[in-house]
């Protein structure tokens, strides 16, 4: 295992990619040493472990070009990568330039940006967008596969800018992870790296239409925050699903719904109430009536809304990166216990599917929801 590792980081020339496997060698070498991996779990454990993303290891900076002679020769040498013919490579370069003004962003921009250990981009194509005859961006499409070169997902990313606009903007306008390779943490290690992507690049605003499986939710949590009017009429629909499904007082849905400031206070939104448990004990009971709403509160399939992400708001950054975060440790533990980079196993798969099936189905059914089918325990 340990040299597998060693032997990865010297085939690999892409900085990110050394920089996670030897992450991984850390993390192995804590966890089978002479203590048991115990080390790794503890405070001190975790200090080493992110050292070596931190300070002993300086990221370098996204790989650009620094002249137009550099840009075109890369673009010209591997365009065909990103599907591109020699007609359409002179048309994307001028396109490219004028959406990002001040960068000259080349192929290894893009995929130092969208791949990391264990995630490639297969089947690129990078398309010109055009607006009353007029182009004004592109579209880069890919497909996400794994070492192996099994497809894990797939991602469409638009990068625009209009005349009136001093920024480029992008467009989250495609998302999707198969569900075997959900809840590993790999989505949260791709934002990261997309996040730093837009920084450096210069993008003002990310603009998603959140509609897909867990994608309300999902973006909810990183920050991005739908209109004033939007976020008005969700309210009013999470206060009718509390009152007429749940069976919430009024009074206490007044009490939760002043909480919402946002689409991420929302999401968070948790009720607490005394409900028996098997033994017909009445135990305090958390509901997640927020994530419940997002997730099934159209008529058991996701309430759909569109929202906009400033790039260049420190707090908003900060909410971004603290839900990386939270799926980074989710990776550690992943390859602490062995799965790396493989499928979630078939049974806990199953679990959860039965799981989101039972609460589609209660919230399609019309009437009165029992409170205990939806606690959190």
């Amino acid at each position: 295992m340990l040299r597998d590792l060693v032997e990865a980081v010297r085939r690999t020339s892409i900085f990110s990619h050394q920089l996670q496997l030897l992450q991984e060698i850390t993390a192995y070498v804590m966890q089978t040493g002479p203590r048991g991996g115990r080390f790794y779990y503890t405070p001190e454990g975790q200090k080493v472990y992110r050292k070596i993303g931190g300070k002993t290891l300086k990221r370098r900076k996204l790989p650009k070009a620094t002249t137009i002679e550099d840009f075109t020769k890369a673009w010209t040498e591997q365009g065909e990568v990103f599907g591109l013919s020699k007609g359409e490579i002179s048309s994307v370069m001028a396109t490219l330039r004028r959406t990002f003004p001040d960068k000259l962003p080349i192929p290894e921009t893009f995929k130092e940006m969208f791949s990391a250990p264990g995630m490639n981009m297969k089947n690129i194509e990078l398309d010109t967008l055009y607006h009353d005859g007029s182009p004004y961006g592109v579209s880069l499409s890919f497909n996400l596969v794994d070492d192996a070169g099994k497809v894990m997902g797939e991602v469409t990313r638009n990068f625009t800018r209009h005349i009136q606009q001093t920024k480029p903007r992008v467009k989250h306008d495609f998302f999707s992870l198969l569900e075997d390779y959900q809840g590993g943490g790999r989505a949260a290690v791709l934002l990261e790296k997309s996040l730093k992507g837009y920084q450096e690049l210069g993008v003002g605003e990310v603009s998603v239409y959140a509609s897909l499986d867990a994608g309300p939710y999902t973006w909810a949590k990183f920050g991005f925050k739908p209109g004033s009017y939007t976020l008005g009429n969700m309210q009013q629909e999470l206060a009718a699903m509390l009152e007429d499904r749940y069976g919430i007082p009024a009074a206490q849905v007044t009490k939760l719904l002043k909480r919402v400031k946002s689409i991420k206070d929302l999401a968070n939104l948790k009720y607490t109430a005394k409900l028996p448990n098997k033994d017909g004990k009445l135990v305090a009971t958390t509901i997640p009536v927020g994530k419940n709403f997002l997730l099934y509160g159209n008529e058991g399939h996701s309430r759909s809304w569109e929202g906009d992400f400033n790039v260049q708001d420190p707090k908003a950054v900060k909410v971004w990166k603290a839900q990386c975060r939270k799926g980074e440790k989710v990776r550690a533990v992943a390859l602490r216990d062995g799965s790396g980079n493989a499928p979630i196993p078939r049974q806990k798969l199953t679990a959860r599917r039965d799981i989101r099936d039972k609460l589609s189905n209660l919230h399609k059914q019309s009437g009165p929801i029992d409170l205990a089918q939806l606690g959190e325990g």
